[in-house]
């Protein structure tokens, strides 16, 4: 069996779900779904996989290693349990084995696990879910009903030279890690676009809409996409996925609406750089044929 500890957004739950099934495939294994962490009560996340129903059950508490299980979940709970004796943490079965991620960059090890594995991890690469992409993006179609829109608004963005623009702000404003893409990248980005094909509508989605209004002059017809139109984060992934061309931000979340797009020839352009530690490996996030611009 393959279990997978989800957390995060829906774009984190996403990239770890995906490398799960990957490997579920490759080994002939059931999925689960450890979604512990995303019921504590500081957490302020919740599953969002629900409106894809991917083929995955739950995990049970016996499918989680001890050590991952409640009330042992906590950081100070895990160090407590590590400090337990080996003679007597022998008696304590924690299986399945945990595969923990390493690195940001691509790992090929993981792809070759066997036996019933735990995976603790973001794993943001499509390297580790390439060889199965068909039936990923079969587990992760979406209609319009599913999604909560109408199916016009869907079909308007499906035409020709159309380009959703996700803008990200929210926590990423404060964030240590992460910032904010500037206006000055978006309107890089969209000119590399508009370089590589024509550009009909710009269909811009954001957690600050009234931000994106105010800073981003684009030169090019611009829908901004309100609650009028998308009601939800689901929503909202699935009209950017229907977009011809792609203008993501540093987001797990507008990646994967870029990923699943129906476009083969679209264009996708992303930010240069994602973190703001110049240390992190980012070299496997993109797809080889996906744009990097800074600002």
């Amino acid at each position: 069996m393959v279990v997978v500890q989800l957390l995060g957004g829906l774009g984190n739950q996403l990239f770890q779900y995906a490398a799960g099934r990957a490997l579920s495939l490759r080994t002939g294994s059931a999925l689960a779904l450890d979604v512990g962490l995303l019921r504590g009560e500081l957490n302020q996340r919740s599953y969002q996989l629900q409106a894809f129903g991917v083929p995955a059950r739950p995990a049970g508490r016996r499918d989680v290693p001890f050590s991952f299980r409640q009330p042992h979940r906590s950081r100070l709970g895990r160090k407590v349990f590590e400090r337990i004796p080996a003679s007597l943490r022998r008696h304590v079965s924690d299986r399945p084995r945990v595969v923990r991620e390493r690195t940001f960059a691509f790992d090929e090890a993981v792809t070759h696990a066997s036996g019933d594995v735990y995976l603790v991890g973001f794993w943001q690469s499509p390297k580790y879910f390439e060889d199965v992409a068909d039936v990923i993006r079969s587990d992760l179609a979406l209609s319009p009903q599913r999604a909560g829109v109408t199916p016009d608004l869907a079909s308007e963005m499906r035409q020709d030279g159309t380009v959703s623009v996700h803008v990200r702000r929210g926590d990423y404003v404060t964030h240590p890690l992460l910032s904010p893409c500037p206006s000055a990248y978006y309107r890089s980005a969209l000119k590399a676009v508009a370089n590589s094909t024509p550009v009909r509508t710009v269909y811009v989605f954001s957690d600050d809409i009234e931000w994106a209004r105010r800073e981003l002059d684009l030169g090019i017809r611009s829908v901004f996409v309100t609650g009028a139109q998308s009601r939800s984060d689901i929503s909202d992934f699935y009209l950017m996925s229907q977009c011809h061309h792609h203008v993501i931000a540093n987001s797990s979340f507008s990646w994967w609406a870029a990923w699943l797009g129906e476009w083969r020839d679209g264009v996708v352009v992303s930010p240069g750089r994602w973190f703001n530690d110049p240390a992190i490996d980012t070299r496997d996030l993109r797809p080889a044929a996906w744009l990097a611009v800074s600002a």
